[in-house]
């Protein structure tokens, strides 16, 4: 297995400040979208900090806090997940 140089990791690193950046610069839509590309890469948990980041735009918007939701089931944490569904509900 190979080790992650202190440089690869910097770098990494400076890759993930700067896409987190530039959420605000981005529409509701746009970061739900690119939650749902990292769900379909297994990264769950940054497709929830997508659409958390659509939430931070609007905290209306239903279909975010659905995306959460299905996100959390596939990670096993259903009790949050249901929660996300009745707030999905709510504003839908």
């Amino acid at each position: 297995m190979r080790r992650l140089t202190p440089l690869t990791l910097y770098l990494a690193l400076l890759l993930t400040i700067a896409g987190c950046s530039n959420w605000r610069l981005q529409s509701k839509e746009s970061l739900v979208k690119w939650g749902d590309g990292l769900q379909v890469k297994g990264e769950f948990d940054a497709a929830i900090i997508a659409y958390r980041n659509a939430l931070k735009k609007d905290s209306s918007y239903g279909l975010a806090y659905e995306r959460i939701a299905g996100a959390l089931l596939k990670m096993g944490a259903v009790r949050q997940a249901r929660e996300q569904l009745v707030r999905a509900v709510e504003f839908q």
